[in-house]
This record gives structure tokens, sequence and C-alpha cells, in this order.
């Protein structure tokens, strides 16, 4: 049980990272043209 959620929070933390990043970099290439 704890093994899996562990992943399932992994998973839940880089779609959070991914979603970030791509909003600042969705950001900064519209700031920039």
């Amino acid at each position: 049980m704890y093994r899996n959620r562990d992943r399932f929070i992994k998973i839940v933390v880089w779609f959070v990272v991914i979603t970030m990043v791509l909003t600042v970099v969705a950001s900064l290439a519209s700031s920039i043209g």
C-alpha cells in the first residue's frame, strides 16, 4: 500500500512540475514573440 502510495505521490509531483515548466515556457515564448 505504502509503495503504491509513494509511486502515486511521485507521479503527481512530476505532473505538477511538468505543468509549471510548460506554463513558464509558454509565458516566456509569448513574451518573446
